[in-house]
C-alpha cells in the first residue's frame, strides 16, 4: 500500500485496524494480525520450505489473540487457486456469522500447532509439570527435548525430533 512506500506508518496501521480479512505467509507481515479489529480473520498461508508439508512459523500470534479468528493455508508445497478460494469463502462466512468471541483456546492453531499441543498435554500428563502446562508456563522456563529453542512446532511435529 502507498502507506508504507511513503513512510506513514500512522496510515498503515489506520488500514490494518480497518481491515477484516487479514493474509500473510510467515515472517514480519504476520505481525500486522496483532493490530487487526475484533472479530477479523487472519489467513497464514504458510510456508513452503518447512519440514512438514507446510509451516506456519509465528501461530502462538494467532492463538494469543482470541479477539480474531485465524485460518491456515492446507498443506500443499504450492499455493494452488482453488484451496486459496475455499479458504477465502470460509473466512467470508466466518465474517457473516460473527461467532462469539473470544475464540476458543486451540482455535487459532494450526493443523501441526494442535499436534504439537496435544503432544505436549500428553507427554506432561501426571508429571510434575503438568501444573506448568495448564497455567501456560512458557515451555522455555523448563526446556528439554519438547521445546523447539529458536524453531517452531513444525520441526518438532514433522521431523519427529522430540528425543524424549
Amino acid at each position: 500500500h502507498l502507506s508504507m512506500q511513503n513512510g506513514d506508518l500512522q496510515e498503515h496501521l489506520k488500514i490494518i485496524r480497518e481491515t477484516d480479512v487479514h493474509i500473510s505467509g510467515p515472517g514480519t507481515a504476520l505481525m500486522y494480525q496483532l493490530f487487526l479489529p475484533e472479530g477479523a480473520v487472519h489467513i497464514n498461508l504458510g510456508r513452503t520450505d518447512a519440514p512438514c508439508p507446510r509451516g506456519y512459523m509465528e501461530e502462538y500470534l494467532a492463538e494469543g489473540s482470541p479477539y480474531l479468528r485465524a485460518l491456515y493455508y492446507p498443506s500443499d508445497r504450492t499455493l494452488q487457486p482453488k484451496p486459496f478460494t475455499l479458504l477465502l469463502h470460509k473466512a467470508a462466512q466466518i465474517l457473516k456469522e460473527d461467532p462469539p468471541l473470544p475464540a476458543p483456546l486451540g482455535s487459532n492453531l494450526s493443523p501441526v500447532g494442535q499436534v504439537y499441543k496435544a503432544y505436549v498435554w500428553l507427554y506432561f500428563r501426571g508429571k510434575e509439570e503438568e501444573q506448568a502446562v495448564r497455567d501456560v508456563t512458557p515451555m522455555r522456563l523448563y526446556g528439554g527435548a519438547l521445546w523447539p529453542g529458536n524453531g517452531f512446532p513444525e520441526v518438532l511435529v514433522c521431523r519427529g525430533s522430540f528425543n524424549v
